[in-house]
């Protein structure tokens, strides 16, 4: 291979990284969300994105719906399933110490294996991709991008932006911020914490579940997907900083960059064990991550 040959090859791959950081930055995202608030890892963070792809594909194929609507619609039936588990698995263990953190985390677990093993009965289907019509190519000379991959990536890079102006500039939003930062403080000057807590496990919920439809449009939906997204996704809020926003944001482009890499340099079969030794590396000499502290 020549030396250009060589440097558009890897030019390709750190802009196919890029791209596929931007998919995993949403559910690297609602899991941070989640840790922040609530101070729980939540380990059906990646179902909650298979779970969103497989309603998509439902609501399009069993309903006739267009892909936009059958998006919109898995999305928010996503949130209020995260809702719901919040009400019924979480909530009761609040108020229990350091209780709450142990039985928080068995729970979350136990939740993805029941929406892993609810999916495998209902959808036994080995992969599904999302149906789309857009199949164009944008050719920037040195690399040629699929539209979809380009709106795949810029729809992540606007919610998050969107988030982030709301977390900022909006009352809920700085209620949000609040009970991470300090939830006594928090519920002394009148906010809530209970509807706090419900509703950004509901919105870290919807994250992941569009990040699943965009990853589905892409790559394929399948019953086990979760568990590799749950991977990449606390490997992304490790990597960025616990409970950190922007950290989170940062390091899914990085690993996403990592994982195409390594696909170029060794191969495809090394990836989750490249991303595992670059975090456990990362954590040995900068524990706090690449960011310090909630955001």
């Amino acid at each position: 291979m020549g030396t250009e040959a060589f440097w558009h090859l890897l030019l390709k791959n750190l802009l196919n990284g890029i791209v596929f950081g931007g998919l995993l930055s949403l559910t690297a995202v609602g899991l941070t969300l989640i840790f922040g608030v609530l101070d729980i890892p939540n380990f059906a963070q990646g179902e909650f994105a298979m779970i969103g792809g497989f309603l998509s594909i439902f609501f399009m194929k069993s309903l006739g719906f267009p892909l936009i609507p059958a998006s919109v619609c898995a999305v928010i039936l996503v949130f209020f399933i995260g809702v719901l588990c919040e009400r019924l698995c979480i909530s009761p263990f609040y108020g229990r110490g350091w209780q709450f953190f142990v039985l928080s985390f068995f729970v979350s677990l136990g939740l993805a294996f029941f929406f892993e093993d609810l999916v495998k009965n209902l959808r036994p289907t080995l992969c599904e991709v999302i149906p789309c019509t857009l199949t164009g190519v944008i050719d920037l000379g040195f690399y040629q991008i699929g539209t979809l991959r380009l709106i795949a990536f810029f729809i992540p890079i606007t919610i998050l932006f969107s988030l982030y102006v709301f977390s900022k500039r909006t009352l809920l939003g700085m209620a949000i911020n609040a009970v991470a930062q300090d939830t006594v403080g928090a519920t002394l000057v009148g906010i809530n914490r209970s509807r706090i807590y419900t509703l950004t496990f509901g919105l870290g919920a919807a994250l992941s579940g569009l990040s699943g439809i965009l990853y589905g449009l892409i790559f394929g939906i399948y019953p086990t997907m979760g568990m590799d997204l749950n991977f990449y996704g606390f490997a992304i809020v490790a990597f960025g900083g616990m409970g950190n926003f922007l950290g989170a944001i940062l390091a899914s482009f990085l690993i996403g960059m990592i994982d195409s890499l390594t696909a170029m340099f060794i191969e495809s079969n090394y990836k989750l064990m490249v991303i595992f030794v670059t975090l456990i590396l990362i954590l040995i000499f900068k524990p706090s991550g690449l960011l310090k502290g909630k955001s």
